[in-house]
This record gives structure tokens, C-alpha cells and sequence, in this order.
């Protein structure tokens, strides 16, 4: 997989007098790909595979992503994960699948890892995909009360993986309690550096989804944000069956406010004190 300034080098060698204009070839090699690397954290039902499949699309060139990765692991895979943006028929020509050693974009998918100690891990990828011209840790939180009744849906309808902390067990539940407050004090007061995703308002508002990409540093579209992934089997409530404008993804608590998890967490203090300043800073209930 070449970059398009490879293959631009590769024409001057055949024949010097060769010019291309800018916008020539799209897909394969990209116009104008930075090299990127970008490690992206998330509690497994918060919307990870809905934002990736938006956030990919931002980016020219190749592409290797990677699903579930370890954070004390090297990626062992040459070639990418798929994703719903790369399928052909969405035709997205500014990108293309590429390898792990000389892609444009590296995205590594992490879920339900403890975010603060692990952003504290320097990226430290050069020996494995050489070096990079940009870094970007971005994480996503979702309204706590939609994201546990998610997973629980996501056990009860027996779709849940092997992995995957359940809501029901009490050390799963205190574990993803964990989580999510590390996660959300970081949305609310996030470090320099970070791009924290609050999903209910990514959800519904477009004008925060601009500003999202000029923190990114990359032009808004919105192309992905119809996509419903095969990853994690889609929706919880919904599967694959509906577009995500027709689902009800910012009220998902009907029938489970008498589940004991639920009871919990509204006797966690400390996690509806960050829930609330959540709501308070993103202006969105």
C-alpha cells in the first residue's frame, strides 16, 4: 500500500517531467493524509463502533484499525479489522483498508479499559508502525443510566460476548461504575490533549460534531454517522435493523428502573455529582 506521495515519487522516477494538480487520484493514495495515530477508549454499549465508523471518514489514505485492542499487547494483525465505513458500497474514495507497518491512520479501539492510567502510557508505537506526525486520544462517555440498561438489554437478549462485563454481576457492576466516573471527571475537565465525546449530545447535535473535528484538526462531514455496526451485534434494543435516527437511543431505561443496578446507581453520589456535571457543561439532559 502505497502513500500518494510515494506513488507521486514513483511517477517522477518514470518520467521527470511528470506534474500532477492537486485532487488527482482518490482512495488509494491519499491527498493530503498526515500520519496519524489515534487510540480511541470507550465502556463497551457507549456508542465506540458508531463513533469510529464517523471519525474514520475524517481522515485520506489508508487505513489499518483495530478492535478491541490491548493496551499491554502489541497488534499482532498485518491487516485491517473491518469496520462498516470500509464496505464498498459506501464508496468512501478518501479512504481504503490498508496494512499495520505503512498505513496513513493507525485507530486502535479500546474498550472498557481504566482510562486515566492508561492515557498515562506514553503511545510509544514507533517500533511497531513507525513514526507518526500526529497523536490523538479520544474517549466517549454516554449518559450512565441509557448505557447499564444497554447492557443489560445487551445480556438479557443473550447477544453479549464472552469479554464483556455484565451489569448483573456485582464486581462487573462495580467495575464499570469505575469506569465510567474516570471516564466522565475526564469529559469534564479533560487534559491537554484529549478529545472527550460526550455521545448523547454527538447523538443530536451537528454543530457539536463540528467542533469536534476542528479539535481533531480535520474537515467536517457526516459521512458514517448513518452506519449501524456489525461489531458488538448493533443496537442492543435494536440490532441491525433500524437506522439510527429511528432509534430511541437517548431513552433506554423503560422497564429497568426496578433492576437492582439500577437502584444503584441512583445511590451512587459520586457518579450522579459527575453525571450532573456533565449535563450542566454539555447543556443536554
Amino acid at each position: 500500500m502505497q502513500t500518494r506521495s510515494e506513488y507521486l515519487e514513483y511517477l517522477k522516477s518514470i518520467d521527470p517531467s511528470f506534474i500532477i494538480e492537486d485532487g488527482g487520484e482518490e482512495g488509494v493514495y491519499s491527498d493530503s493524509a498526515t500520519r496519524t495515530f489515534v487510540r480511541f477508549f470507550g465502556i463497551r454499549r457507549s456508542g465506540n463502533h458508531a463513533l469510529q465508523n464517523w471519525l474514520i471518514p475524517k481522515f485520506n489514505g489508508s487505513v489499518f484499525y483495530k478492535n478491541n485492542a490491548n493496551v499491554t499487547k502489541k497488534v499482532t494483525h498485518e491487516t485491517c479489522n473491518d469496520l462498516n465505513c470500509f464496505h464498498p458500497k459506501h464508496n468512501y474514495t478518501n479512504i481504503s483498508k490498508g496494512h499495520r507497518d505503512s498505513s496513513d491512520l493507525i485507530f486502535l479501539g479500546y474498550e472498557d479499559k481504566e482510562l486515566t492510567k492508561t492515557l498515562a502510557l506514553p503511545p510509544n508505537e514507533e517500533n511497531i508502525y513507525g513514526e507518526f506526525e500526529k497523536y490523538l486520544d479520544i474517549f466517549v462517555v454516554r449518559n450512565p443510566y441509557n448505557l447499564f440498561c444497554s447492557k443489560a438489554k445487551h445480556y438479557d437478549s443473550g447477544t453479549a460476548v464472552r469479554h464483556d462485563l455484565c451489569v448483573h454481576k456485582r464486581k462487573h457492576f462495580n467495575i464499570l461504575t469505575y469506569l465510567w466516573k474516570d471516564m466522565g471527571e475526564r469529559l469534564v475537565n479533560p487534559q491537554p490533549g484529549e478529545i472527550g465525546i460526550y455521545y448523547d449530545k454527538w447523538h443530536v447535535d451537528q454543530n457539536y460534531r463540528k467542533e469536534i473535528c476542528e479539535k481533531m484538526g480535520v474537515p467536517f462531514n457526516d459521512k458514517g454517522k448513518h452506519l449501524v455496526s456489525n461489531n458488538g451485534g448493533g443496537s442492543s434494543f435494536d440490532g441491525l435493523k433500524k437506522h439510527p435516527d429511528e432509534m430511541n437511543l437517548l431513552n433506554r431505561t423503560s422497564g429497568y428502573e426496578e433492576y437492582d443496578f439500577y437502584l444503584k446507581l441512583l445511590e451512587d453520589k459520586r457518579l450522579n455529582e459527575i453525571f450532573k456535571n456533565i449535563k450542566d457543561k454539555f447543556k443536554i439532559l
